[in-house]
């Protein structure tokens, strides 16, 4: 049964487009990432997309920059998400959309092998309202 190891705040009620930065996650089997809104009102949502890479950041010689576009010097892609609670199916790089009050919604990054994960908020329909995301690392060891 896997158990929780590591859990981050990556972003903490954020209220404008913005980016986390890359987490560490390659010695973890299982990634789940938790998206959330608060104070929602009639109307108001909240775009996340989220990032990954194979670059380890504890190699010098690669970096990568998740607020970059893509490139051959810099190597991330949309991450595969599948729902725990719900949601229906996810285009990787259209991202997932909140918007109810209190919402808080449960993906797993369905990819192995990954190093690195970014989230990102893209959009938010009202600045006076925060959405947070949490990052859950768990291991079969």
């Amino acid at each position: 049964m896997p158990r929780l190891r590591h859990s981050y705040k990556i972003l903490e009620s954020v209220n404008t487009a913005a980016h986390s930065v890359g987490q560490y996650v390659g010695d973890m089997r299982h990634k789940e990432v938790v998206l959330s809104s608060d104070d929602f009102g009639a109307g108001d949502s909240a775009v996340f997309r989220v990032k990954g890479s194979y670059v380890d950041p504890q190699d010098e010689s690669e970096t990568v920059d998740f607020t970059a576009a893509r490139s051959e010097d810099n190597k991330w892609f949309y991450c595969d998400l599948v729902s725990g609670s719900g949601y229906g199916a996810v285009v990787p790089s259209t991202g997932v959309t909140i918007s109810d009050s209190d919402d808080v919604q449960q993906f797993t990054i369905n990819i192995d092998g990954l190093m690195q994960v970014c989230v990102e908020l893209v959009s938010i329909s009202d600045n006076t309202t925060t959405v947070s995301a949490d990052l859950h690392l768990f291991d079969d060891r």
